[in-house]
């Protein structure tokens, strides 16, 4: 029974040592099924030797904890021993204990390692998608350089246009003085041979004023023209940065994407870290365990064929008297 005892001693010196020891603790630490421990720490909690305590609040664990003034102290190991040595499970049922905490741990490990794939998928496709999104705002900066350029020569023909368009309106003004002033001197020289020279220079005049208004209204034709152009020019170079802009979100949300995907990727490898941790532990223990039944057994093996021999003697001694 030293291997059973050994493990109420540890759940007594874990109290001691850390003050409140969880039940979830204490059957990862020694390998033992919660429900067992609870056991145990019912039958050491009854008789004072420790403190069994459920928390009110029933999302925390029930713990252990060495007992307060008024309760029995300095109980000594033995004492610890004779309380629980009925209660405990042979070497076989502890073996089989580790191999079904094991076995447990072991699918936990190996759901993680399948959660950390799909996650390492998620990560490849965030990649994907970061060089792809940027890819994309890069063109469409691209797209929108290469459109200023063509902007900034619509605009030039735009003014130059705007120019022409001025110089002919200054002629049509120019024009319709002179038409005024003509028909100021034909008013003035009514009657006389210079009333027909004004007015044939007036009709003169308004010919030219009308070929002049043709060209004015074909300028303005041609700046409509050109002022769509440039509209319509802006109106693409501001599409082309607005879609330059959204890829840049979206590559940045896929930056943070990935980050977060990261972060969850290093928590799942601590854990698998931490449980491989205890898949060890438990293993070394249950090595520990199966060398003590061979000992055990060889032991009852040498007592046996000893007291075989013993017989055998006695039988022989028999014969001879």
């Amino acid at each position: 029974m030293e291997e059973i005892t050994s493990i109420v001693d540890e759940i007594y010196s874990l109290a001691k040592k850390k003050g409140q020891v969880t039940l979830e603790q204490l059957a990862e630490h020694t390998g033992v099924s919660e429900e067992k421990i609870e056991e145990w720490c019912t039958i050491l909690d009854k008789e004072g030797l420790i403190e069994l305590v459920y928390p009110t609040n029933p999302l925390a664990p029930p713990f252990i904890q060495i007992p307060k003034e008024g309760k029995k102290e300095g109980t000594k190991p033995s004492k610890l021993r004779k309380i629980v040595s009925k209660k405990q499970p042979s070497l076989k049922s502890m073996i089989r204990q580790q191999e079904i905490v094991i076995k447990k741990l072991e699918k936990d490990v190996a759901e993680l390692f399948l959660k950390k794939q799909d996650i390492r998928k998620k990560i490849q496709e965030h990649e994907r998608r970061i060089v792809e999104e940027g890819e994309k705002a890069k063109k469409q900066g691209e797209k929108a350089e290469s459109l200023k350029q063509g902007l900034e020569k619509a605009r030039k023909k735009l003014r130059k246009i705007e120019e022409e368009k001025k110089k002919i309106e200054s002629k049509i003004s120019k024009t319709e003085a002179k038409i005024k002033d003509y028909e100021m001197k034909m008013d003035k020289y009514k009657g006389t041979k210079r009333e027909k020279k004004y007015r044939e220079l007036i009709k003169k005049m308004n010919k030219e004023k009308k070929k002049i208004g043709k060209q004015l209204e074909n300028k303005n034709k041609e700046r409509a023209t050109a002022l769509k152009e440039v509209k319509g020019i802006e109106e693409k170079i501001e599409e082309f940065f607005i879609a330059k802009r959204q890829a840049f979100e979206k590559k940045q949300n896929m930056i943070d994407a990935k980050k977060k995907a990261e972060d969850e990727l290093s928590k799942i490898s601590s854990r698998m870290k931490g449980i491989e941790e205890q898949i060890k532990k438990h293993y070394e223990k249950k090595d520990e365990l199966v060398v003590k039944l061979r000992n055990r057994r060889t032991k009852q093996a040498i007592i046996f064929l000893l007291i075989v021999d013993a017989v055998l003697i006695s039988v022989l001694l028999l014969g001879v008297f």
